[in-house]
């Protein structure tokens, strides 16, 4: 009979800069060779063990030995850990390698790093206190007060860092505690237009940058982050069943969302050219070109101020559809799918468990039976 042979092989840690595995393997009946290792910075260290018995026993052996082995890359981090930049980077390759950073994150992280980045780990409460303090009281570029979220965002942002800091065994203590800077309270915002008031921002779309009509016009309608529907593709549209996928990768909180269209965008959605690779796109130049999110913005800042509405974010149209999905009869179960919370209430989360396509398909049973 064949000699059994068992290996498993993983990442030992998952950082860019830190490569290992940890393998398992039988050499012989009840005799098992245990190996851990990882490379820092091009230094390897290494734990290895031969154990006799089930596999079960090696396998033991095996977390007794990463955990030896942690607690020496943890006394190599703390030698090498000084500033808070340092911090940072080590928790952002982390995230990135989990494959849980996006894009907006990583850009507030930077801007953590360029503001506190130089600061050494030791004397970091006292002039983090100092910075944050003036950071509260200056106004932002426009003369406004901050609001709370904004505040909140620092300290939530130094937080997790040093959070981190303490899963890896490098800290003991998390100095950003809730007693020293207490979160501030953030007031729900209510975004809400009139028929005639979306009707006026169509029109100053449609007179300035027709182009992004239909993607506005479906954020308004339909409740979607802008990111969802800037890196949508094509073949996200089913146009059997009249809905918009949006996979789990695109997805702000890693959840897969089905997308209602209801009739009015229907014709836009077929009609995109077989060429376009793009669900919403900007033909110019001869070629088919994605809308990408900064462009939009820096569109929509021109146009909420023409249509009358300076201060309404792309972001609030999100809350509008939402709004106008309540006002319309729509179950919250059902806003709660297509908007892609995770959570509403415990009540919603206990009694309503439903696919996200049923989501869709009642929705847009409700809006036909409104129109008719």
């Amino acid at each position: 009979m064949a000699k059994k042979s068992v290996i498993f092989w993983a990442w030992a840690f998952t950082t860019p800069s830190e490569r290992g595995c940890k393998m398992v393997k039988e050499i012989s009946r009840k005799k098992w060779r245990v190996l851990v290792s990882v490379r820092v910075a091009g230094e390897v260290i290494q734990k290895k063990a031969t154990v006799y018995g089930k596999e079960i026993d090696a396998k033991k052996k095996e977390i007794e030995l990463r955990d030896t082995l942690k607690g020496s890359l943890t006394k190599s981090q703390k030698s090498t850990l000084n500033t808070f930049g340092e911090a940072i980077s080590l928790f952002l390759n982390y995230a990135k390698a989990q494959g849980k950073l996006s894009l907006s994150h990583a850009s507030k992280f930077d801007w953590l790093h360029r503001e506190l980045g130089h600061i050494s780990i030791d004397g970091f409460i006292d002039v983090f206190d100092a910075w944050y303090n003036r950071y509260c009281n200056m106004p932002k570029a426009n003369g406004e007060l901050k609001k709370a979220s904004t505040k909140n965002q620092p300290v939530n942002l130094a937080r997790i860092v040093f959070n981190h800091l303490i899963n890896r065994g490098i800290i003991e203590k998390n100095p950003i505690d809730k007693f020293s800077f207490p979160k501030q309270k953030v007031m729900p915002k209510t975004v809400t237009l009139t028929d005639s008031e979306i009707e006026k921002v169509y029109a100053t779309i449609k007179r300035l940058y027709p182009h992004i009509l239909p993607i506005i016009k479906y954020m308004a309608n339909v409740p979607c982050r802008v990111t969802e529907l800037t890196t949508a593709k094509k073949e996200q549209y089913d146009c059997i069943n009249n809905l918009v996928r949006i996979p789990v990768e695109r997805s702000k909180n890693k959840l897969a969302m089905t997308k209602p269209v209801f009739d009015e965008m229907t014709e836009y959605f077929r009609n995109i050219p077989n060429a376009c690779p793009y669900l919403f796109y900007h033909f110019y130049g001869g070629r088919y070109r994605q809308l990408t999110y900064p462009a939009l913005s820096k569109i929509w800042r021109v146009v909420r101020v023409k249509a009358g509405f300076p201060n309404l974010t792309i972001h609030d149209l999100r809350h509008v559809a939402v709004s106008n999905l309540i006002k319309q009869g729509i179950p919250l179960w059902q806003i709660k799918k297509i908007a892609g919370w995770t959570a509403t209430s415990s009540m919603l989360d206990t009694y309503f468990n439903v696919s996200a396509d049923e989501a869709a398909y009642e929705t847009m049973e409700i809006l036909k039976k409104k129109a008719a």
